[in-house]
């Protein structure tokens, strides 16, 4: 592509070769040439692949909500002859920058040049940076071309969350596969309470005893210890107030892990098997989460009622009234505290009270949000002393 530069100086050539012609002027003609041949090689300069290399992460560090992005790359002419004037775009996520721009005079042979740039993680997700736009000419500036080069950087951007200081805490429970720190002392022979002995076993809980009756060490067995428990139930199913599912459940089990509970968030029947994973792995999961319409609900609720979370607290975190009842009806069986959060943003004033009347009837508590703001107090307020033996 020309620039008007380059167009003037083609126009211009034409006119001059014309003249030359009609008038019988044959510096005319020369000249037309030889503006005609700065075209041809500037185009030519600017058409050939450019020797452009871009060096930038892969993965950038995993930025809360609302944190400042740090994108930075090397920009360095890997060709024997210097590049002109350049115009740089980076790619950005709209959600997180408006646009990424900067100037080149030029750039010798050889050499590089570092780039660098600030965006904001306004929104939860996997984002993408590139890939490096840049607007290449030659450097009278008569022709140009626009390249991308390959290369891109991707950043994790958790959910926004806010600070629960004060509510439920997570009751103690049992957690599924965990063995707590206890070693109760088995009295004779009790085969059940010790174990052979095994590389890393602490030597402190040898059981000398058994040891001599078999002829060889044999430690006491950690017993199961509960601890304070949360589960966290996210429902999955399309609705307005997905975005607001989601920080609500990020709040939730942030505040529990700070003070050491152990917490587990479950939206796939797939996530039951197992223990549950570290905390920060499953903040990285929600960032990332969307909707899915057709959510096995049935699966996932059919194996919390038969124990497969361990017992605790369990939060159930929706914003689709419509058959929750259901829901709760055939949960709760495992958990000593049963509480739902409902968040009223898409669904009828109708529609809301019938779903918090139907989960008080089945004995869970209710906190009711229309804003992430409105966590903390509406949190505080289902700290309430419970009474015991109440309908």
């Amino acid at each position: 592509m020309l620039t008007p530069r380059g167009v003037g100086l083609l126009a211009g050539s034409v006119a001059c070769l014309v003249a030359g012609r009609l008038l019988g002027i044959a510096a005319l003609d020369v000249l037309a040439v030889a503006g005609i041949g700065l075209v041809v090689v500037a185009t030519v300069l600017v058409v050939r692949r450019p020797p452009l290399q871009v060096v930038r992460p892969d993965q950038l560090p995993v930025v809360e909500h609302g944190g400042a992005i740090d994108v930075a790359l090397v920009l360095r002419n890997a060709g024997r002859l210097a590049l002109g004037p350049m115009q740089l775009t980076d790619t950005t996520p709209q959600d997180l920058h408006t646009g990424a721009n900067a100037s080149l005079r030029g750039l010798d042979s050889g050499r590089q040049v570092p780039l660098s740039y600030r965006a904001v993680g306004r929104a939860r997700g996997q984002h993408t940076f590139g890939p490096l736009g840049v607007m290449m000419s030659d450097p009278l500036t008569i022709a140009r071309r626009s390249v991308d080069l390959p290369g891109s950087s991707r950043v994790l951007v958790l959910p926004r969350h806010v600070d629960l200081p004060r509510g439920p805490r997570p009751i103690a429970g049992r957690v599924p596969g965990d063995q707590g720190a206890g070693t109760p002392r088995p009295t004779g022979d009790d085969v059940g309470m010790i174990r052979e002995y095994v590389v890393g076993d602490d030597l402190r809980r040898i059981h000398w005893p058994a040891t001599a009756h078999r002829g060889g060490l044999m430690v006491r067995q950690p017993e199961s210890r509960q601890r304070q428990r949360g589960v966290v139930l996210l429902d999955r199913r399309p609705s307005p107030g997905f975005e607001l599912v989601i920080e609500a459940a990020a709040s939730l089990g942030w505040s529990w892990h700070a003070r050491g509970a152990s917490v587990q968030v479950v939206d796939d029947p797939a996530e039951l098997q197992g223990s549950p994973l570290p905390w920060e792995v499953q903040l990285e999961g929600l960032a990332v989460l969307q909707p899915e319409p057709g959510w096995d609900l049935q699966s996932l609720t059919a194996l919390l009622a038969g124990g497969a979370a361990g017992s605790g607290t369990l939060v159930v975190v929706s914003a689709d009234p419509d058959g929750l009842d259901d829901i709760l009806q055939r949960l709760g069986r495992h958990f000593d505290r049963r509480i739902v959060v409902l968040v009223e943003r898409g669904s009828t004033p109708l529609a809301r009270n019938t779903a918090a009347e139907a989960a008080r009837a089945l004995r869970w508590e209710v906190v009711r949000i229309e804003t992430l703001e409105d966590l903390p107090d509406a949190w505080a307020a289902a700290d309430r002393p419970r009474r015991i033996g109440a309908a």
